[in-house]
């Protein structure tokens, strides 16, 4: 039975694939400004899913390859790689995505008709398992389908081979905060069991931990890509989860915060990822899973395949692609049961920046405290300026009078000094990930623009702010510490930066992007508030006993939201081409 799902992007990757010199997995493919669907297939963050694995030496079988976004790395490290499609068109454009690599193949077929005498070290089915039941007839019960699909899966592995499984979680924290279930675009659809029916279908981490055993992958690594396995910025493991759950929920919220979809959120997703880790649930509600189940004894394939994560310690990965100089972030246990963090570039550096230096330390400890950022996002959801301003206000008075210089500017050193990468301690406060230094002393005003660039996350978390855009606070943190505000320099001078040290960024669309964020008018987070509203409304009306001012105050304020909300919906999701801050991007 073929399958011929398709999202109306097959002509254009394809047209962009065969246009293009360079298919490498890091390559930028799709152009700046690129709706989802083109971003979906030809970004280069789709391998970061698959970049923690060392497949050398490895033959690899891909069911439900699509056009080879999340292939195309794993294809230039294999010994062996064959790409399985049931869509002509994306066959087509997986061989022009694979089209410079020996040993590779391309089949037009699907799983359940894929015959073959040839055994494999791997499958991969990366976002595939969940439309089982539409392609695979059985009478055998809910599960069956999916059962038969990994059963396919694994009696195409050598003994001792592995099945490495990617798919959304039914019970992702992104779907308890509002965002449409991803195959039918519900709200809620997976959380309440698919009442629709005839659509894919996603598992809680339990289902599919015993759908694995059911077919003898009994032993079973877990990772959590985040935002979600499709363009994942962090990959988190099961063991940095148990062993330092507040660190993990940091990485995951940072990753989400960054997310290229924006969805409305019922709550901060990146405070909830928080209180989900204090109490031990953090990867129940992972977006997604990236699980490798092994059959038995695959010991020596685990060893190999896994490499980095058992032998080396490495227990959580963070990529930043966009970069002229894309960059991994690993970070590994040490022997005192803290971690540290080791900073590899992923290809090598052709050309010096005009306006930094990239020094990173090759292996330093990580704090694993909580980071201003994340005090800063608390106080802001819970509408607590003059703390939000008060922590800041302390951070930037530190930071200002550590690296001032008597000509009023910031020693270049600063540069990548932010509340993303500080960590607050009784005296002062303790840095970590530092990497960028500036060839020339700082502004001390542009000094203040990027921490505020690093945090407008979090401030974007006031349901009521207190500044009326992101430049009045520049304007008067500058004033508090007696800087004069320049802030068309300093927005001129973080686009040349962000231009120096980006890959295919127009300087005229980053300098819009940057004013956007500091001219527009700020509104109140997008979160639904107002149900409590609502609530505390209906138990006056039916006592009858509020008085008339409170209650006048909780309608005008209802209807306010509502409005607020409309119009939010009304606007695109998704922000502006602009790469996160330098600092922890």
């Amino acid at each position: 039975m073929a399958i011929s799902y398709r999202d109306g992007a097959e002509e254009r990757v394809g047209r962009i694939l065969r246009d293009s010199e360079d298919v490498s997995s890091l390559a930028l493919l799709a152009p700046e400004g690129s709706d989802w669907e083109l971003s979906y297939h030809l970004a280069p963050e789709r391998g970061n899913l698959l970049r923690p694995f060392d497949f050398d030496g490895l033959s690899v079988v891909e069911f439900g390859a699509g056009m080879g976004g999340a292939s195309r790395v794993v294809a230039e490290r294999c010994a062996r790689y064959l790409g399985v499609e049931g869509a002509p068109d994306r066959a087509a454009a997986l061989r022009e995505r694979l089209r410079d690599l020996p040993h590779v193949g391309v089949e037009v077929c699907n799983l359940s008709d894929f015959i073959t005498d040839e055994r494999f070290d791997v499958v991969l089915l990366v976002g595939v398992l969940e439309y089982a039941a539409l392609y695979v007839a059985s009478s055998g019960g809910d599960l069956a389908p999916f059962e038969h699909v990994l059963e396919r899966a694994s009696a195409l592995l050598k003994p001792g081979g592995a099945v490495v499984l990617a798919i959304e979680n039914r019970n992702g924290l992104k779907y308890w905060a509002g965002a449409p279930e991803d195959h039918t675009s519900r709200p809620f659809d997976g959380i309440v069991g698919y009442p629709h029916r005839n659509s894919p279908q996603t598992f809680s981490r339990r289902v599919l931990l015993r759908l694995l055993r059911t077919v003898g992958l009994g032993a079973v690594d877990e990772f959590y890509p985040w935002p979600d396995y499709k363009m994942p910025s962090v990959v988190v493991s099961r063991r940095l989860v148990q062993s330092h759950p507040f660190f993990a929920a940091e990485l995951v919220g940072d990753a989400q915060a960054r997310a290229l979809q924006r969805h409305p959120e019922n709550f901060p997703l990146s405070l909830a990822a928080m209180e989900l880790a204090r109490s031990g649930l953090l990867h129940e509600f992972s977006n997604s899973f990236l699980f490798v189940g092994f059959a038995r004894g695959g010991g020596e394939l685990r060893n190999r395949l896994l490499r980095r994560h058992l032998a080396d310690g490495e227990l959580a990965w963070h990529y930043s692609l966009k970069r002229r100089v894309p960059a991994e972030t690993a970070f590994a246990s040490d022997a005192s049961g803290g971690l540290v963090v080791r900073k590899r570039p992923l290809i090598a550096p052709s050309a010096a920046f005009e306006t930094v230096l990239w020094q990173p330390s090759p292996e330093q400890p990580a704090r694993l405290e909580r980071s201003v950022f994340h005090h800063l996002r608390s106080f802001a959801f819970a509408g607590r300026s003059s703390e939000f301003q008060q922590t800041l206000e302390r951070f930037l008075g530190w930071a200002l009078e550590r690296w001032g210089l008597p000509d009023g500017r910031v020693a270049p050193e600063a540069l990548d000094v932010n509340p993303t990468n500080a960590v607050p301690d009784a005296q002062a406060f303790d840095l970590f990930d530092i990497e960028w230094v500036s060839k020339d002393p700082i502004p001390a005003s542009w000094f203040v623009l990027r921490c505020l660039f690093t945090i407008e996350d979090a401030v974007a978390m006031f349901p009521a702010p207190p500044w009326r855009t992101l430049g009045d606070l520049y304007d008067a943190l500058c004033r508090r510490f007696g800087i004069h505000p320049d802030l068309e320099a300093d927005l001129a001078r973080e686009a040349r930066l962000q231009t120096d040290t980006h890959r295919h960024l127009s300087p005229d669309a980053v300098r819009e992007a940057l004013a956007a964020r500091f001219k527009d008018a700020r509104s109140g987070a997008g979160y639904q508030r107002d149900a409590l509203e609502d609530w505390r409304l209906r138990a006056a009306l039916a006592g009858g006993e509020a008085p008339i001012r409170p209650l006048a105050r909780m309608l005008l304020r209802a209807i306010f939201r509502r409005i607020l909300r409309l119009a939010r919906r009304a606007k695109p999701t998704r922000k502006a081409a602009l790469p996160g801050g330098m600092a922890g991007s």
